[in-house]
């Protein structure tokens, strides 16, 4: 696991942060992230694949998932999403910090690793307990009929629907995957991902970052 300096970013125009079920969630398409960044991407995650063909086994039931050490593997591609996760990190927490905060002297590590996914995988609900903030990058888009392969936060609220207010809003957040797209939220929020029926493989990048506090 890295560890970055927990730097300042400049205001955006461009609103990133909305918030479901009062928690903050980011999402942002990456400028950068065209045809040709995300195949070259894809490329990479399939090589590593290759080589290392035995999965990790945590939250995922069939498919593939990678070591946690995406961020240091030696392209570029790999490193530009790392310094966009870690500027997603900054706006998120500030929208979470004071106005008036004093800047927080701290440190920031992550981790990523890669995620394939065939038909009929998935990932069971499961938070990312020990870590700060949690995300997932998409390099590849899933077909626009496809009901399946979405990321879906649910509320933390455990008696919000007791109540039966009409049109009090959904009890989820759904995530379509999307080239280019890169979701953002707190790592103890519970979440899933749903089995899809493409033949094409749902190609993700999952991270976690660690704000710690210098002592």
């Amino acid at each position: 696991m890295n560890a970055f300096p927990l730097g300042r970013v400049e205001p955006s125009p461009e609103r990133m942060v909305y918030w479901h079920f009062a928690t903050p969630v980011l999402q942002w398409t990456l400028p950068f992230s065209n045809e040709q960044f995300n195949e070259r991407l894809v490329e990479t995650i399939l090589a590593r694949r290759a080589a290392m063909p035995v999965s990790r086994q945590i939250s995922n039931r069939g498919g593939w998932q990678s070591p946690r050490d995406l961020f240091n593997w030696p392209t570029s591609e790999c490193a530009m999403l790392r310094d966009a996760a870690l500027e997603a990190m900054h706006r998120i927490t500030r929208q979470v910090r004071p106005a008036d905060a004093a800047p927080l002297d701290a440190s920031v590590e992550v981790e990523a690793w890669a995620n394939v996914s065939p038909a009929h995988a998935f990932h069971v609900v499961h938070a990312h307990g020990g870590y700060s903030w949690s995300g997932v990058y998409y390099p590849r888009s899933i077909a626009a009929d496809e009901p399946g392969g979405r990321m879906e936060l649910l509320d933390p609220r455990a008696n919000a629907t007791i109540l039966g207010v009409p049109d009090q809003g959904e009890i989820r957040f759904r995530a379509v995957p999307t080239a280019g797209l890169l979701v953002m939220f707190p790592s103890w929020m519970q979440h899933y991902v749903t089995p899809h029926r493409s033949d094409s493989e749902r190609i993700s990048v999952a991270f976690n970052m660690r704000i710690r506090p210098k002592v």
